[in-house]
């Protein structure tokens, strides 16, 4: 009878083994839904800055069309080299922040399989140790 006792207090302790890692997991999913949404906001902001070069160099190519001084021209279209390469630099920017959350979708969709592997898990622990508890209660009323 203490046999089958110290066994059940055993199997229960890979149940609060298994709970702590389910909320590790959570923990870790919560953290990286939080930098998937700072990244999604800093990628907006990005957007918005891509978007305003872009309409600047429309305006100031137009603007130079406008112009026919060559020394105005000259320097015009060193802006507008320097607004180009730094339009190229913004978008590999962009582009990088862009391939990062998509691997932190991946990564957080990873995480939440793994949670939902432990959940089952963690059901079916919770069912054993249930019926090892039923099953020593049986005992010890057939013992008396």
């Amino acid at each position: 009878m203490n046999n089958t006792y110290s066994n059940s207090q055993h199997s229960k302790m890979p149940n609060v083994i298994y709970e702590s890692e389910a909320q590790r997991l959570q923990r870790e999913a919560d953290n990286f839904t939080k930098k998937f949404e700072h990244e999604k906001k800093r990628l907006m902001v990005l957007e918005d800055q891509h978007k305003q070069a872009m309409e600047e160099l429309v305006t100031r190519r137009e603007t130079l069309r406008a112009r026919p001084s060559t020394g105005k021209m000259r320097k015009d279209n060193y802006e507008i080299k320097q607004m180009e390469n730094r339009l190229d630099k913004a978008l590999t920017s962009y582009n990088d922040i862009r391939s990062g959350n998509k691997q932190l979708r991946s990564e957080i969709d990873v995480w939440r399989k793994q949670q939902r592997n432990q959940t089952r898990v963690n059901k079916g622990f919770g069912r054993e140790i249930s019926g090892a508890v039923d099953s020593v209660k049986k005992l010890n009323n057939a013992s008396y």
